[in-house]
């Protein structure tokens, strides 16, 4: 087995292994947000940031009561939960995390059900949206990736949208690892813990590429809105259209 598939085997079972008791006394979306891994002081989200991304993804795709939305890596179903606050949206996804898949079912009004990002998640009905956010980062390799492309585009309505959120560029990988170092722990934790739980990283031009030869187009780029997410200097977003 590879180091990429190592690694990959290995977030798998960090994900399937969390054991989450959410804090009925907290909101519903602080807690699911930290359920879904932002809570390691390395590229936290703020409840407050979280709710600028989804609004202004909301407004972004015009969501509302009618929009199918559906999620790539979901988790705790903290990004869907939030976008259907703002939109009244339809909302669905997938995640091979049990548990975290366990806390969307019995906490969100949705359909969510456990299943690898690359196998076949074939909806009963195409959907007018497709997302991802910070998920992309954790397959092991672009052969992984274009699997998945491929799938979601079966699953789209024509003309329906797909968000790739919060993606590592490739062109600011040392960067990225220079200040998570510096955040985390200490500099060795920080090396110790992700030699074995490594991130992929993405050349834009290369994703656009592969995108293209599904059959997306209208391909572009655009900034997260969130100032404080100190992640998103070294990631990038971008949306497409079947």
């Amino acid at each position: 087995m590879s180091k990429k598939s190592n690694s990959f085997q290995n977030w798998k079972k960090v994900w399937n292994s969390r054991t989450i008791e959410l804090n009925t006394r907290s909101q519903l979306l602080d807690e699911l947000i930290k359920a879904n891994g932002f809570d390691t002081g390395v590229g936290d989200y703020s409840t407050e940031d979280w709710q600028i991304l989804t609004a202004f993804l909301s407004k972004k795709f015009s969501l509302n009561n009618n929009s199918k939305v559906f999620e790539i890596g979901c988790g705790s179903g903290a990004f869907l939960y939030s976008l259907k606050q703002h939109s009244g949206c339809k909302i669905s996804g997938v995640d091979y995390s049990q548990p975290l898949i366990k806390i969307a079912q019995e906490n969100i009004d949705g359909d969510f059900k456990v299943c690898d990002a690359k196998d076949n998640w074939r909806l009963k009905a195409k959907v007018d949206y497709i997302i991802s956010h910070s998920v992309f980062n954790y397959f092991p390799d672009m052969e992984y990736v274009a699997k998945v492309l491929e799938n979601t585009f079966l699953n789209l309505k024509k003309g329906g949208l797909i968000a790739l959120l919060d993606l590592n560029n490739l062109e600011k990988e040392r960067e990225y690892h220079d200040l998570r170092k510096k955040l985390y722990v200490t500099p060795e934790k920080y090396e110790e813990k992700y030699q074995l739980h490594s991130h992929l990283f993405f050349s834009i031009d290369s994703l656009v590429s592969t995108l293209e030869e599904i059959g997306f187009k209208n391909i572009k780029l655009f900034e997260n809105p969130c100032k404080n997410y100190l992640n998103s200097q070294f990631r990038f977003n971008l949306m497409a259209k079947k």
